[in-house]
């Protein structure tokens, strides 16, 4: 019944989770003592905003801020004395929530008993979430007879403002409570005249107990969330659940069962009374829980945990089988500049091969799922973690695919030595172990006397792994070249002529998707190793089913060219993975041996194109000073997660020509462009693996 969930550690966080946070990850509980019910919001100063239930304590509604989510201080009370509260509040000041109602105001929501001993709902505005708050006379939901109101939220949305609020039968215990809303005028502080309740969801499913409560709306194309806590707030069954609508009236279809709820033997229980933040598509779901078997003690720790989207079913979920996070896991990445409302139209997707929820209720789970930022790899690390790099050494080029005995296999560029392209095979993507070459010693392709660059693994069909690869012939042209096993370890059968052959022209870093039925093979003609330099385009035509020829008669369609200037002399290195609607074509630029080397992206609704791009590297040399000039990627997707694998340059180190293989995850951001959970540069902390 008490109010929402919000954000995590309030006034002074333990020293395990100050400790955790400063090596980029957090430990649920975030603060050890009792902050029931905060409400949070991020306001215009970049800073986080948190209040909490007090009850009848007379300094009510303490006051937290935060930079970073993890690290609080208390900042005072929204009525700091019993002659500040508002003249009809007297006792049980629950569940309160500060929303930015416009640049000028802050408006707090709040539940309280009135001098007839009725929960009722009140609003009270101030000019900064530190007050001071001016409040009205009167509540702003007085309580009916047999009727109790409490736990408000506001949602703006379809150019109207709303209070979302719970009603119940003022009779605790009865199997009758609704979620109810309400136009607001301008002010938020009143209602629209004569503006009808609707009623969105009621306790009407088993697991949901005797009350549907803390609700809390959030948009995410194409739809409404709605969440809710549902059971007795004092249970081991209480927990948050959600329903969604197209519009925010509703009609709101539920989900049918918990979210995050209590798992037997873990940490916590009872967790409930969430809020959903988003920091620019990342998602976070902050919530209060009882440490494990202790509900008597009546101390609600403060939680987060990263949530997800799964694309197919459209339905949210959060890791760890949908339990609390008991363990290290990622802080979250603060965007520079706030949201202007928690309320936001999300476009906000991740990127393919979603799945609905992992079938595992463990740490190693629950870190891959993370939502943002920080990881290991051996030894000395955080359980479920890995570091950058992921293998040290020269492993330029990485081209790497999940075979169907559920390892990754990545080959990797390796010039002119006798054994061409190691192959190297994971559990994980991260904790990598060599197991052989595409060519041992003797066995090259007949027509390849050179440079054996740019290797790349896929599967044709059922029966079928290709390498495709670049290569000089006997006349010192690039090529580009195909082969084919029945196993990534080969051996690889090769014809005895390349797939790209010209003359005059190189050709280079090939790719192979299948879209549907038809496959195609995707390359760099070589154009700054012209002379004179010519532009670099990327290429697609058609090939036949045996992913080994053209198909006859198909032209060559050219998807992109080095025509910006971030760019410099070459686009290369490409990788396409559909996402609907679009065609994502990750691709590097500018000279490899260069800090300004990159990763960038283009999109298309068609394979074929046309193509538009981002405009800007997503992936690029930072200022962390841990590894520059990144590139020439492969984009894989693992569960409900999608991973980069790339190389990279130890920083400063780009003349010791040694490459290292670096792992990120990647999601969309809610413009539907692909983006780096590190921000935009190779993290070097600490970062979940990858689901199992």
């Amino acid at each position: 019944m008490f109010r929402l969930c919000v954000v995590v550690a309030v006034l002074v966080a333990t020293a395990e989770a100050r400790l955790a946070n400063d090596a980029g990850v957090y430990t649920n509980p975030l603060f050890s003592g009792n902050r029931p019910d905060p409400g949070a919001f991020r306001f215009t100063d970049g800073l986080f905003y948190v209040v909490t239930t007090t009850g009848s304590k007379g300094n009510d509604y303490p006051i937290l801020s935060s930079p970073d989510l993890v690290h609080w201080t208390a900042r005072g009370y929204v009525f700091p004395g019993t002659n500040t509260q508002p003249v009809w509040a007297v006792d049980e000041f629950w569940a309160p929530e500060l929303h930015q109602l416009n640049n000028e105001t802050v408006v707090l929501y709040f539940a309280a008993q009135n001098r007839a001993g009725q929960r009722c709902v009140g609003a009270c505005t101030a000019p900064h979430p530190l007050g001071p708050f001016l409040c009205g006379a009167d509540p702003l939901v007085p309580t009916q007879p047999h009727t109790e109101n409490i736990d408000p939220t506001y949602v703006a949305a379809e150019g109207r403002r709303y209070l979302v609020w719970k009603v119940a039968l003022a009779q605790r215990g009865q199997q009758n409570s609704t979620i109810k809303m309400r136009e607001l005028e301008e002010s938020g502080t009143a209602f629209v005249p004569n503006a009808p309740e609707i009623a969105l969801i009621s306790n009407d499913m088993p697991f949901e107990g005797i009350l549907v409560e803390a609700p809390w709306i959030v948009f995410y194309k194409p739809y409404y969330y709605l969440f809710y806590s549902s059971n007795a707030e004092t249970t081991p069954q209480y927990n948050v659940a959600v329903a969604r609508s197209t519009s925010v009236t509703g009609p709101y279809q539920k989900l049918g069962h918990p979210i995050l709820a209590t798992n037997n033997g873990t940490a916590f229980e009872a967790p409930g009374h969430c809020s959903v933040l988003d920091l620019d598509g990342n998602l976070y779901i902050i919530y209060h829980a009882y440490a494990y078997g202790q509900i008597e003690k009546n101390v609600r720790l403060l939680m987060m945990d990263a949530m997800f989207m799964n694309n197919s079913t459209g339905w949210p979920y959060l890791a760890n089988n949908g339990t609390p996070s008991s363990f290290p896991v990622p802080a979250p990445v603060i965007p520079p500049t706030p949201s202007s409302l928690r309320l936001q139209s999300h476009n906000y997707h991740k990127l393919p091969q979603l799945q609905p929820r992992l079938p595992h209720t463990d740490e190693k789970a629950m870190i891959a799922h993370h939502r943002q930022h920080h990881r290991p790899s051996s030894e000395g690390l955080p359980a479920g973690t890995y570091t950058n790099p992921v293998k040290n050494g020269n492993r330029p080029d990485p081209g790497a695919f999940r075979y169907k005995d559920g390892l990754f296999y990545v080959a990797t560029t390796s010039g002119d030595a006798p054994d061409a392209y190691p192959i190297m095979v994971s559990k994980d993507l991260a904790n990598w172990e060599q197991k052989g070459y595409v060519f041992p010693s003797g066995t090259w392709p007949v027509w390849a006397n050179k440079d054996l660059w740019a290797p790349e693994l896929h599967q044709i069909d059922n029966q079928t792994v290709g390498v495709y690869f670049a290569a000089r012939n006997k006349r010192g042209v690039l090529c580009v070249g195909v082969c084919t096993s029945t196993h990534p370890l080969g051996p690889y059968h090769c014809d005895p002529s390349p797939l790209v052959e010209e003359a005059h022209m190189g050709n280079i870093d090939p790719t192979f998707i299948r879209d549907g039925e038809q496959r195609y093979l995707i390359w760099k003609t070589d154009g700054n190793g012209h002379i004179p330099p010519v532009p670099t385009p990327i290429n697609l035509r058609p090939l036949v089913a045996n992913g080994t020829a053209f198909v006859p008669g198909s032209s060559t369609t050219v998807l992109i060219k080095n025509d910006l200037p971030f760019e410099g002399s070459l686009v290369e290195a490409p990788w396409v993975l559909f996402q609907p609607p679009y065609y994502f074509l990750f691709y590097s630029s500018n000279g490899f041996s260069s800090p300004k080397y990159n990763i960038a992206a283009a999109r298309a609704r068609n394979i074929t194109g046309p193509y538009v791009k981002y405009g800007q590297p997503m992936m690029a040399t930072g200022s962390s000073k841990a590894f520059e000039a990144p590139g020439h990627c492969s984009v894989l997707g693992v569960g409900s997660e999608v991973y980069m694998l790339y190389h990279a340059y130890p920083y400063g180190k780009i003349s010791e020509g040694n490459r290292n293989l670096l792992l990120d995850r990647l999601e969309i951001d809610k413009n539907g462009w692909p983006q780096a959970v590190s921000g935009g540069t190779p993290s070097s902390t600490p970062q979940p693996l990858p689901p199992a």
